[in-house]
Protein backbone atom coordinates (compact mmCIF):
# COMPACT_ATOMS: atom_id res chain seq x y z
CA UNK A 1 0.00 0.00 0.00
CA UNK A 2 2.87 2.74 0.55
CA UNK A 3 4.02 1.76 -2.93
CA UNK A 4 1.13 2.55 -4.37
CA UNK A 5 0.71 6.02 -1.56
CA UNK A 6 4.01 7.01 -2.54
CA UNK A 7 3.33 6.73 -6.45
CA UNK A 8 -0.40 8.04 -6.96
CA UNK A 9 0.29 11.13 -4.56
CA UNK A 10 1.32 13.36 -7.66
CA UNK A 11 -0.28 11.89 -10.51
CA UNK A 12 -3.65 9.74 -11.11
CA UNK A 13 -3.38 8.39 -14.40
CA UNK A 14 -6.91 7.08 -15.87
CA UNK A 15 -6.92 3.81 -15.19
CA UNK A 16 -5.78 4.31 -11.38
CA UNK A 17 -8.75 6.32 -11.05
CA UNK A 18 -11.24 3.65 -12.69
CA UNK A 19 -9.38 0.91 -10.71
CA UNK A 20 -10.23 3.14 -7.26
CA UNK A 21 -14.03 3.74 -8.36
CA UNK A 22 -14.71 0.09 -9.06
CA UNK A 23 -13.06 -0.73 -5.47
CA UNK A 24 -14.80 2.28 -3.75
CA UNK A 25 -18.38 0.90 -5.56
CA UNK A 26 -17.66 -2.33 -4.38
CA UNK A 27 -16.83 -1.39 -0.74
CA UNK A 28 -19.95 0.34 -0.23
CA UNK A 29 -21.99 -2.39 -0.82
CA UNK A 30 -19.98 -4.15 1.65
CA UNK A 31 -20.48 -1.51 4.16
CA UNK A 32 -21.82 -2.77 7.72
CA UNK A 33 -20.73 -6.67 6.59
CA UNK A 34 -18.34 -8.51 7.89
CA UNK A 35 -16.71 -8.40 4.41
CA UNK A 36 -16.02 -4.57 4.71
CA UNK A 37 -11.97 -3.63 4.71
CA UNK A 38 -13.01 -0.48 7.36
CA UNK A 39 -15.13 -3.50 9.69
CA UNK A 40 -12.02 -6.12 9.41
CA UNK A 41 -9.89 -2.95 9.69
CA UNK A 42 -11.67 -1.30 13.27
CA UNK A 43 -11.50 -5.17 14.25
CA UNK A 44 -7.83 -5.45 13.81
CA UNK A 45 -6.87 -2.10 15.36
CA UNK A 46 -8.87 -3.16 18.41
CA UNK A 47 -7.09 -6.22 18.75
CA UNK A 48 -3.96 -4.61 18.39
CA UNK A 49 -5.24 -2.09 21.21
CA UNK A 50 -6.33 -5.06 23.87
CA UNK A 51 -3.06 -6.75 23.04
CA UNK A 52 -0.94 -3.57 23.54
CA UNK A 53 -3.01 -2.83 26.80
CA UNK A 54 -2.83 -6.56 28.28
CA UNK A 55 0.92 -6.61 28.19
CA UNK A 56 1.08 -2.78 29.62
CA UNK A 57 -0.93 -4.29 32.56
CA UNK A 58 1.08 -6.89 32.69
CA UNK A 59 4.14 -4.84 32.98
CA UNK A 60 2.40 -3.41 36.22
CA UNK A 61 1.54 -0.06 34.28
CA UNK A 62 -1.88 1.23 34.12
CA UNK A 63 -3.32 2.03 30.39
CA UNK A 64 -5.54 4.51 29.59
CA UNK A 65 -7.84 3.09 26.56
CA UNK A 66 -8.72 5.38 23.45
CA UNK A 67 -12.01 5.79 22.75
CA UNK A 68 -11.20 6.81 19.05
CA UNK A 69 -7.88 7.63 19.14
CA UNK A 70 -4.92 5.86 17.99
CA UNK A 71 -2.05 6.37 20.40
CA UNK A 72 -2.53 5.68 23.85
CA UNK A 73 -1.42 6.97 27.25
CA UNK A 74 0.13 4.91 29.76
CA UNK A 75 0.55 5.88 33.43
CA UNK A 76 3.78 4.13 35.04
CA UNK A 77 3.48 5.72 38.31
CA UNK A 78 2.81 2.54 40.03
CA UNK A 79 5.73 0.96 38.78
CA UNK A 80 7.42 3.23 41.68
CA UNK A 81 10.62 3.81 39.85
CA UNK A 82 12.68 7.45 39.75
CA UNK A 83 14.86 6.18 37.20
CA UNK A 84 12.08 4.72 34.79
CA UNK A 85 11.04 8.17 34.68
CA UNK A 86 14.35 10.07 34.01
CA UNK A 87 15.21 7.28 31.44
CA UNK A 88 11.72 8.00 29.70
CA UNK A 89 12.55 11.71 29.88
CA UNK A 90 15.25 11.10 27.64
CA UNK A 91 13.50 8.86 25.30
CA UNK A 92 14.62 5.82 25.77
CA UNK A 93 11.75 3.42 24.41
CA UNK A 94 14.48 0.27 23.55
CA UNK A 95 14.80 0.58 27.77
CA UNK A 96 11.11 0.12 28.39
CA UNK A 97 10.65 -2.32 25.61
CA UNK A 98 12.18 -5.03 28.85
CA UNK A 99 9.31 -4.78 30.73
CA UNK A 100 6.88 -5.43 27.84
CA UNK A 101 6.47 -8.84 26.80
CA UNK A 102 4.21 -9.98 23.61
Amino acid sequence: MQVAHQNCVYTCPTLTQEALACALELEIKRLDTPNSFFFKMVKDLKDRRDMMSKAIKDSGMVPVIPDGGYFMMVNWKPLGIVYFARRMQRGDANWLMQFLSF
